[in-house]
C-alpha cells in the first residue's frame, strides 16, 4: 500500500512537470530556438561534411549587425514587437528587421548636438566620442509618435517625434535631464505609462 501511494505521487509530479514544460514553450519557435536546437545537436553529429553543413546552417540563421565601424556606437536596444527592433547609438536610431537584422534605412532617426551644445560639451573638458548624443530612451506614446531621449554632449534632452510623410519629424523638444544619463556607460531604463514617462538613471556627472 505504502508502495504504490508513493508511485501514484511520482506520476503525479512527473504529470505536474510535464504540463509546466508545455506551458513555458513559446507560442512559435523563431529561427534562434531552432538554431540553439541544432547546437545542442552538434555532439550527435561526426566530423566531416555533415559537420560543416551544419555550421553552413547557423551562418545563415544568426547575423550580425555593426553599425558605424568608425567609431563606439554603445548600442542599447529600446524597442522590439517581433519583426523589427529599434536600437539607440550613436546621433542614431536604427530600424533592423528581425531575425535578419537588415536596416530600414528609411525609417532611420538621426539626431545629433547642436554646435551650442556641442562648444558647450567641449568646454566640461570632455573628449569627442563623450560629445556626441548616444540614444539612451524611447517610448511609443501614440499612433505614430515616439518620445526619444539622448545623452546631447552630457546635456540630455528628449523629443516627441511623429512619423509623418515617410518620416519622422521633431514636434517638440524638453531637457531629458533625469530621464537620459549624461554619459552612454551609465545605466538607464525608463517606462511611460498614463501620458507620463518614469526612469531611473543617474542624475548628474
Amino acid at each position: 500500500r505504502v508502495i504504490c501511494l508513493e508511485l501514484l505521487i511520482l506520476l503525479t509530479f512527473q504529470t505536474s512537470a510535464l504540463d509546466w514544460h508545455r506551458q513555458q514553450e513559446p507560442s512559435h519557435r523563431t529561427s534562434y530556438l531552432n538554431a540553439l536546437e541544432l547546437r545542442g545537436n552538434e555532439s550527435l553529429v561526426g566530423s566531416g561534411d555533415e559537420s560543416e553543413g551544419q555550421e553552413d546552417v547557423l551562418k545563415n540563421i544568426f547575423h550580425e549587425f555593426y553599425g558605424n565601424s568608425s567609431h563606439t556606437d554603445h548600442f542599447k536596444l529600446l524597442k522590439e514587437d517581433g519583426s523589427s527592433v529599434l536600437v539607440g547609438a550613436r546621433n542614431v536610431i536604427y530600424n533592423l528587421s528581425l531575425p535578419n537584422l537588415l536596416e530600414f534605412t528609411e525609417e532611420r532617426i538621426d539626431w545629433s548636438c547642436s554646435l551650442e551644445d556641442k562648444n558647450n560639451c567641449d568646454l566640461k573638458g570632455k573628449s569627442d566620442p563623450e560629445c556626441q548624443n548616444y540614444i539612451r530612451v524611447l517610448s511609443v506614446i501614440g499612433p505614430d509618435r515616439l518620445l526619444v531621449c539622448g545623452t546631447n554632449c552630457y546635456s540630455p534632452l528628449c523629443r516627441h517625434y511623429h512619423y509623418t510623410d515617410g518620416q519622422y519629424r521633431v514636434e517638440r523638444e524638453f531637457s531629458g535631464r533625469g530621464y537620459a544619463p549624461f554619459d552612454p556607460t551609465h545605466n538607464s531604463t525608463s517606462l511611460y505609462t498614463s501620458g507620463h514617462l518614469y526612469a531611473a538613471t543617474v542624475a548628474d556627472f
